[in-house]
């Protein structure tokens, strides 16, 4: 009997960590389903080199509406489930989900619009609750593989636990979506639960931050600092150890938790 290929699934895979986590995972040999709002021309030549690949299916797929209308289910996921049957074959199942998409608005809470905080949520909780119920019953452990257990992991913050001023809406669906890693924990016990707080990183989200947080946020010059001081984690070694996380066994006892990704737990 063939045994099927196994499939981690990542979203926010155009750039930054979810790009080098990507990339972590088809130089281990895995294959995986990665997507991000970013269409395909639009890529940089470095994403294109590592999203382009036979073990990759790459879509461009807009969080910000995804569930706005009344529907369970997803078009999008339905026909990009129907495009991996395709490119990996009708034997294959998925080993994970890594939600790595979202965003950061710089603003005081006074000063956001209820659209603008629903956009966020939309992209940083909603889509991933969304997507969630769409592939726990595609995450089933099938195997009888004791050691085996599927993973849904969270990219998360340390501003899920700590306010930054300007940072309230995203503040806030970090928190939320820490909560709903530790009810799905809960619920479902045959799947590892885990928010992970990456660190502070040198990407797209720092670069938003100095440009836009001067007169916003108290901690300004602490992140303009970071930057000055070379105190940036690489994007490239987070996103290899949050695909070394992804792949890694017997991580079910922590299920349910909120770690920092350095956290000796999870080596």
């Amino acid at each position: 009997m063939v045994e099927s290929t196994k499939i981690q699934i990542v979203s926010g895979a155009s750039r930054g960590i979810g790009l080098y986590t990507v990339k972590s995972l088809i130089e281990q040999g895995k294959s995986v389903l990665a997507f991000s709002r970013t269409s395909l021309s639009d890529l940089t030549e470095e994403a294109r080199s590592i999203l382009i690949n036979k073990n990759v299916l790459y879509k461009s797929f807009d969080l910000s509406t995804a569930y706005l209308k009344k529907q369970e289910k997803n078009p999008f996921l339905c026909s990009f489930f129907d495009d991996a049957k395709l490119k990996f074959g009708n034997e294959f199942s998925f080993e994970s989900f890594t939600h790595n998409a979202g965003v950061l608005h710089v603003n005081k809470l006074r000063d956001e619009s209820l659209e603008e905080l629903r956009d966020l949520f939309e992209i940083n909780l909603f889509s991933a609750i969304g997507i969630v119920k769409e592939i726990l019953p595609l995450l089933e452990n099938k195997t009888g593989k004791s050691t085996y257990c599927p993973k849904i992991i969270f990219v998360s913050s340390g501003a899920a636990v700590n306010p930054y001023g300007g940072w309230g809406a995203y503040c806030s669906s970090k928190a939320s979506l820490n909560m709903i890693n530790s009810v799905l924990a809960v619920e479902e016990k045959g799947i590892t639960c885990l928010a992970i707080r990456p660190g502070v990183i040198d990407t797209g989200l720092q670069d938003l931050i100095r440009k836009t947080g001067k007169d916003i946020m108290p901690d300004y010059e602490k992140f303009v600092n970071l930057k000055k001081e070379n105190k940036l984690l690489p994007p490239e070694v987070v996103g290899k150890c949050l695909a070394d996380i992804i792949l890694k066994e017997n991580l079910h006892n922590l299920t349910g938790k909120f770690l920092d990704i350095s956290d000796p737990q999870l080596q």
